[in-house]
Formats: C-alpha cells, structure tokens, sequence
C-alpha cells in the first residue's frame, strides 16, 4: 500500500482540490468546518450519507493531531481508493512544482508504484488528462483559448523557446479571419532539409475550435 503509510496527515486530493484528511488506519474525511475561534477543524468521514463518524483535529500546521472522536465507522476501509487519490494528489503537485511534461508520461511516472488493485480505483485516462491539463493551467495561469482566429495578439511566450530562439515562423495576422499560425524550431528545419521520408498528419479533435485543424510535418531521426 503506498498511501501514508500510517501517518496521519492532510491532504488535497478531491475534485475540487478540497481539504481531505487521511486517519491512521486510512479512513478518508471531507473537512466540514473550523472552529469561530480558529484552533479546531471538524472532519465528518467521506462516506456522509451513511458514516456518522466525524474527527475533530487541533488547527495547527504540521502533522494533524485528533483530539475527539465520536463514533465508529461503519464500512470497510477504503485502501486501494486512498492509495489512487494520493497518486492524483502527487500529480498535482508535480504541476504545481512548475514540473513540465508530457501528460501521459507525467501520469505513468506518478501512478507505476501504486498497486494493481488501486490502479484499478483510479479515474478513466481521459478524466485523469483532464485533471492534469486543469492543474497544468492553473499553476502557469495558461490563457483562455480564442473564440476566433483573429482579434488577438500571440504571447511571447507563445513565440519564443526558453532560450529565446523563435518558434513561431510565420502568423498570416491578427486580422486574417483566414488566420494560419506555423510554429518550428530552427533545429526541425534543419532536420526537414536533411532528410528524405517526411509524414504529414492533420488532427481535428485537439484542434482549438477556431481552426480547422492542426496540421504536422514529421521526420525520421537517426532511423
């Protein structure tokens, strides 16, 4: 099990990037509320349609202490669940860390060292995309995508290489309703003159709706 291995700690691992909290025999709670006075938080246990069995912690930085109980659980512990909400909670965080890659790659590095049984609690590949993608854009507050091809200024961020070489090559112009954008590394041109196989690909469903679609030239390197 590759959860908290028995220590007691908070985490932010729901939907909604809520406060969760992770007990010694891992049990999940959702928080409910802090206390007027600020020095207690209660936590009523995730399963609240049918589990009456909430904690109260010290509010307190650090590793959380339970100071009251009330009741017991009344299901089985959720392990395997626990397990895979941590592997999307570590995803998170790598994005928050200003970790930059691929998205599958991200998510087989994150989710390899979980066991069988928890790889099978976790979300379809499409949502866990998704959530990796929504947590990549708020931590670099990535841009709204245009509605339209014209009426808007390409970022630099967007026109330049971390090392400044330029990778937008040509932009027919913030006016162009017929709006074509090429991007390309000096090094891919270099690559597109040397080699003699070129394949060509056009995708529809990754292409913003404001253009038709998103065209790539490929080459083979060192093949």
């Amino acid at each position: 099990m590759g959860g908290n291995n028995g220590m007691m700690q908070e985490e932010k691992f729901s939907k909604k990037n809520k406060d969760k909290l992770i007990d010694e025999l891992n049990y999940v709670y959702d928080l409910h509320k802090i206390s007027s006075d600020d020095t207690k938080k209660l936590w009523l246990c995730e399963i609240r349609n049918t589990c009456r069995a909430p904690v109260h912690t010290k509010n307190k930085p650090g590793e959380p202490i339970i100071i009251s109980t009330i009741n017991i659980h009344d299901h089985e512990r959720a392990l395997n669940s626990v397990e895979a909400q941590f592997a999307i909670s570590a995803l998170r965080k790598k994005l928050q860390d200003g970790v930059e890659i691929c998205t599958r790659v991200l998510i087989s590095e994150t989710t390899n060292n979980i066991s069988e049984n928890a790889k099978y609690e976790l979300p379809r590949l499409q949502t866990v995309s998704r959530t990796v993608t929504n947590s990549h854009n708020k931590a670099f507050d990535a841009l709204l995508l245009p509605l339209h091809r014209n009426g808007f200024q390409v970022p630099d961020s967007f026109k330049y290489l971390e090392g400044g070489d330029l990778i937008l090559q040509c932009d027919k112009g913030s006016n162009d309703e017929k709006r074509i954008l090429i991007f390309a590394s000096n090094d891919g041109f270099q690559q597109l003159e040397n080699t003699s196989f070129l394949g060509m690909d056009g995708t529809f469903k990754s292409s913003p709706n404001a253009w038709y679609q998103l065209f790539t030239i490929l080459v083979i390197i060192n093949g």
